[in-house]
């Protein structure tokens, strides 16, 4: 197979995703079944082209998305985005642009598939498409949401979507509290969001589907937590062990710092550390935890260790073991697994 046209500008504005409509203004459809069927490109979704041989980022995910829900390639939005766009990635899939923690998102302990489903606002009724990545399928949901200027900003990637703050508020809609809470705790936590702009806009749409739920985990963020463990095991256990706060740090005498705890009731002198998806993996690693938590003992203090397995798929047992260690120090016992 051979061609002298240059293919060079197709995806050039939309992240090296294109549609097969643009691709034919510049070949035949015989070429361009001759390339998808060599790999030189691959199909995305119906009708969206890619280079093929690579994996896709989230960016160049949620073009496809839009490209697929009529958002034109060759006639990007400037001035007024939210009146001129026909669709804008949203939701789970602007937070997955963002780099937001979406702690349902494939997460082993809990089984979920949440990395299934992808959202776009479009501005006439387009209904799901169901498509296969791999093996293993997928849905595109598009909704009508009612955004405005303020509401769409541009990527890096030249991408429109919906801003940081919105995209927190829309996945009210779709994610669980302990997610949500996730993804705020680690947009405050980088800076990147200000907790005043997030209640502005939970008061100005106070009707709006999912705002109850947004409210609540606003009120439960703390920008201090450095991981969805953390935040996830401040969430389970500070019904149990209020004095719980996020990064305490513990000096010797002589104010050298010995320890930063994840969580850690400094009046019980109890402490929580919590291992992420990864866990503190290598005999390393295993030996600085224990050499630390030995020197905090030797300063009073009782260390706890809690999985991301533990978190997610047995938070129970986790809140009766800490509860009953809380108890055991409140009482001036040393607690059970006390060494």
């Amino acid at each position: 197979m051979s061609y002298m046209t240059d293919l060079s500008s197709l995806g050039s504005r939309s992240a090296a995703v294109w549609t097969r409509s643009a691709a034919s203004k510049l070949v035949t459809g015989d070429v361009i079944d001759g390339l998808m069927a060599d790999g030189t490109w691959a199909r995305v979704l119906p009708g969206i082209c890619a280079d093929g041989g690579y994996a896709l980022a989230p960016a160049q995910w949620a073009f496809a998305f839009a490209l697929a829900s009529g958002l034109p390639a060759d006639e990007p939005a400037r001035d007024s985005p939210a009146s001129s766009l026909h669709a804008v990635p949203c939701a789970r899939t602007a937070a997955r642009v963002w780099g937001m923690p979406l702690i349902d998102d494939d997460d082993a302990a809990t089984g979920a598939r949440d990395r299934t489903n992808h959202d776009v606002s479009v501005w006439r009724h387009v209904p799901p498409l169901a498509f296969t990545v791999g093996k293993e399928p997928h849905t595109l949901r598009r909704y009508r949401l009612d955004l405005r200027d303020h509401d769409v900003v541009r990527h890096e990637s030249g991408l429109w979507l919906t801003s940081r703050e919105r995209t927190l508020f829309d996945l009210a809609r779709f994610v669980s509290l302990h997610a949500l809470v996730c993804a705020i705790d680690h947009q405050l936590h980088l800076g990147l969001v200000e907790r005043t702009d997030l209640e502005r806009l939970a008061h100005a749409m106070p009707r709006r589907r999912g705002v109850r739920l947004f409210t609540k985990a606003l009120a439960l963020a703390d920008g201090r937590a450095e991981s969805p463990a953390e935040t996830i095991g401040r969430l389970v256990l500070l019904p149990v062990v209020p004095g719980l706060r996020p990064q305490v740090i513990l000096f010797d005498a002589s104010a050298r710092p010995v320890a930063r705890f994840d969580l850690a009731d400094e009046e019980l002198r109890l402490a929580v550390e919590t291992d992420g998806k990864a866990g503190h993996a290598g005999t390393a690693m295993a030996a600085k935890d224990h050499s630390r938590d030995r020197r905090a003992g030797s300063l009073g203090w009782h260390t706890e260790r809690v999985t991301w397995f533990e978190l997610r798929r047995t938070p129970q047992a986790v809140v009766r073991r800490i509860a009953a260690a809380a108890e055991r120090l409140r009482a001036g016992q040393r607690p059970l697994n006390s060494r």
